[in-house]
């Protein structure tokens, strides 16, 4: 073969794995800008990987009947709101209970097994929150339905994703949660404040420590009980949003769990609002 020919081979080459190198390289940061305009969420994200039974679940159409557009995401979900303002729809994260394929290609020793083990009983615990939700704690929560089995009866749903794209979801291979819609709370006080309803303000705190005692006197403990991201209002009524970490728990000290989960909305008083430190305090003395 000519020297020319062989030298155009290499160069063609060395074109080629240029290319490739450069792909490679562009390929990380490519993916992370991707990952922060979409949240992370895509279809394939919340789609069922497990398998099962396939059965027919009971829904109200109302809820499926208008298109949701994203709200925001959680350690454990993306929310989507409903186009009337009255539901949020959560699809849980499959990825947070899957095992990376990384690991899978390792040998599977005790220490895989153990790993296994710890995604599972991780997976088992939440869905126990959220049934344990559903059963105890429809009035604290506003849950309206829980969908983890694979199911043939529901809609597709229509979604408006983080890049404003639509998409028509086949909800019979999702995991999700349906809840009335809250409105966080320290806004909620905040524009109450602003507006001067001072009365409505006093009705959330009540209900505020109505909710948590209600809870832990059905034997019922919150892992995570911060109200500042977990607890929403309807009105001037307050309801849990965030229900992963529910936990049965014989024994409850109602006063104790109490206190220990109002500790930080009392500092934000405090510090924010001191007129609120007089309402809370009264409060909390009628419930000793």
């Amino acid at each position: 073969m000519p020297v020319f020919s062989q030298l155009c081979i290499l160069i063609l080459m060395l074109k080629r794995l240029l290319i490739l190198v450069c792909l490679v390289v562009l390929y990380f940061p490519l993916s992370r800008w991707c990952h922060k305009q979409t949240h992370g969420f895509t279809i394939t994200g919340i789609t069922q990987q497990h398998r099962g039974t396939l059965s027919q679940v009971a829904y109200d159409p109302e809820v499926f009947a208008q298109p949701y557009h994203y709200l925001g995401y959680g350690a454990q979900a993306f929310v989507f709101a409903s186009a009337d303002g009255k539901y949020v729809i959560k699809f849980l994260k499959q990825k947070r209970h899957q095992i990376p394929l990384w690991v899978k290609l390792l040998p599977h020793t005790s220490t895989y097994e153990r790993y296994a083990r710890k995604k599972g009983r991780k997976k088992a615990r939440e869905l126990a929150g959220y049934e344990m939700a559903l059963s105890e704690l429809q009035k604290e929560t506003q849950l309206v339905m829980l969908h983890y089995k694979r199911s043939t009866n529901l809609p597709h749903l229509q979604l408006t994703d983080p890049l404003n794209i639509q998409h028509e979801i086949d909800l019979n291979r999702t995991d999700f949660i349906v809840q009335r819609r809250a409105q966080m709370i320290y806004p909620t006080i905040e524009a109450m404040f602003s507006q001067g309803k001072q009365e409505d303000v006093k009705k959330v705190i009540h209900s505020l420590c109505q909710n948590i005692v209600s809870r832990c006197k059905k034997g019922i403990h919150d892992r995570d009980p911060n109200i500042g991201t977990n607890m929403g209002v309807i009105g001037t009524d307050v309801v849990q949003i965030d229900l992963g970490k529910l936990v049965p728990r014989e024994n409850i000290d109602c006063q104790e769990e109490l206190m220990r989960a109002i500790a930080p909305f009392q500092e934000w008083t405090m510090r924010c609002h001191p007129e609120l430190t007089s309402m809370l305090q009264t409060e909390l003395e009628l419930r000793k």
